[in-house]
């Protein structure tokens, strides 16, 4: 599923990246115009960004794909029941005006991740934020589909309290140095009850480099500073400034991607956090997404995040090095599932915390480990399952009907005059922010309204800023009718 990538036209994501990267930096042109030029080349000047990138791929996610849980409503003895179940497609979905579980958004940010990283070089001197995006992630991290326990089953319902525990998918980036480290931890660790080594010592070493090259092939591009860093696994895992942060890509609420924070960061997290939800109160309930901060005011064991208790297991793509790379699996080691697991001698207990991976105390155990023989068997299925996957549709424009398109006219009408009426008032209070998804502005515009006069009702001021989405949408005449919306709101607490 990893390795499917989004439906949309590079013209459409790069309009999305356009969108939310100006809204993950406020709008500040002094803030856009800095991200561009770090990522104007790869690096680590560039992979230092990649806070920004992955927020831009949870208000992407969250803007594409509405949330709904799995499953359907039945009609029994006892009335009207919802019996859940879970459907992992292979394909994204076919339009952008869909709705999906966790594990659908998850896919949907993967998805527009590997287009990001897969464009060439002509295309990124077209497409500006896509190859920004490819100079992030592409040579210091490594995008992967993770299932975790969570406090509730999408993360607008999050309890701090940690009282329970539902299963969640979200996509990370995984930095590769933390992951090689995570990696060479397991290969001393007992496993079970069996208390059988995962390898040997000597193996070990040799399945170290291995895995470091394989991520690390190609190292032309970096600057000479980081080439002679990356010379082998022995300089690399030596340098702190190849430690790299693990970020969380939610789905299911656009949300930072920050994991766990310590010191004044974290103070001051927790201190605008208890500020935003008195905020979020005075103007719920409503439709859109409320872009939050989850990694504080949890009371989770040992780690303070509200939503995410415990990480389960990762699965990267099939062309990941960790699985494609012929050196290992002639080792025998070749694996593109792994499972979190605590520091321990003994590896028995699956689920580390968020606090726990930012740290890098755990590490990360193959579910399977396989050789070259068993692997091109895999690739060959693979392959076959592949060709029975209905094929994406055409990356171009969805064409509104005539009832869509005047829902959607209605819907960005009122945000105008929204903006109109309140963008000029007084600037007091706590500022917070919203997106909305693209379907509800095209099927609920009464949600829309009713937003709007709450936000005139409760709020000192509103900023609605609106960018145009190329090739996403159009409306029933051709012209075109994708839009984004941000909108900023300053409310008294």
């Amino acid at each position: 599923m990893q390795d499917a990538k989004s439906p949309l036209s590079l013209k459409a994501l790069d309009s999305l990246f356009a969108a939310a990267i100006s809204s993950d930096c406020c709008q500040d042109a002094n803030d856009i115009a800095e991200f561009n030029a770090n990522t104007a080349s790869p690096g680590l000047k560039a992979a230092r960004e990649a806070r920004t990138v992955a927020s831009a791929c949870s208000l992407i996610a969250t803007y594409l794909t509405s949330y709904r849980s799995d499953g359907r409503n039945t009609v029994g003895p006892g009335g009207t029941t919802f019996e859940a179940s879970e459907s992992w497609l292979h394909e994204l979905p076919r339009s952008p005006i869909s709705a999906d579980d966790c594990d659908g958004s998850a896919r949907c940010a993967l998805g527009i991740l590997r287009t990001a990283m897969e464009t060439t070089e002509d295309e990124a001197a077209e497409f500006p934020f896509l190859g920004a995006v490819k100079n992030v992630v592409a040579t210091y991290y490594e995008p992967a589909l993770v299932v975790l326990g969570a406090t509730a089953a999408e993360a607008t319902s999050a309890d701090s309290s940690h009282s329970g525990v539902a299963g969640h998918a979200i996509a990370m980036l995984l930095p590769k140095v933390s992951l090689l480290k995570a990696l060479s931890r397991a290969a001393g660790k007992r496993i079970g009850s069996t208390h059988e080594a995962l390898m040997s010592p000597e193996k070990a070493a040799t399945v170290e480099d291995k895995r470091f090259d394989a991520f690390f092939a190609a190292k032309g591009g970096l600057p000479a500073e980081e080439q002679r860093m990356l010379a082998s696994w022995n300089v690399a895992s030596k340098h702190a400034d190849l430690e790299l942060e693990p970020l969380a890509i939610e789905g299911t609420t656009p949300a930072c991607p920050v994991l766990h924070a310590s010191g004044p960061e974290a103070q001051r997290a927790t201190h605008r956090a208890e500020r935003d939800d008195k905020a979020f109160e005075r103007l719920s309930p409503n439709s859109f997404r409320s872009i939050k901060r989850l990694h504080v005011l949890g009371k989770g064991d040992g780690h303070s995040h509200r939503f995410y208790s415990a990480f389960v297991e990762a699965t990267f793509a099939r062309d990941c090095p960790l699985y494609s790379s012929p050196e290992l699996r002639e080792e025998g080691v070749a694996a593109s599932q792994f499972v979190f697991a605590q520091n321990d001698d003994t590896v028995s207990v699956a689920g580390t915390s968020p606090r726990q991976i930012v740290e890098g105390d755990y590490c990360l155990v193959p579910l399977i480990s396989m050789s070259a023989a068993p692997a091109r068997i895999i690739d060959e299925s693979s392959a076959i399952a592949r060709r029975n996957v209905v094929a994406p549709r055409e990356r171009a424009a969805l064409r509104l009907d005539a009832v869509q398109s005047a829902r959607l006219r209605q819907s960005v009408q009122q945000l105008d005059a929204l903006h109109a009426s309140m963008h000029e008032k007084m600037t007091g209070g706590h500022p917070i922010a919203y997106n909305v998804a693209i379907s509800t502005l095209i099927f609920n515009p009464a949600s829309v309204a009713a937003f709007c006069s709450t936000v005139q009702r409760h709020a000192n001021s509103c900023t609605v800023d609106k960018t145009l989405v190329s090739e996403l949408l159009e409306f029933e005449d051709g012209s075109s009718a994708g839009v984004y919306f941000t909108v900023n709101v300053t409310v008294d607490v």
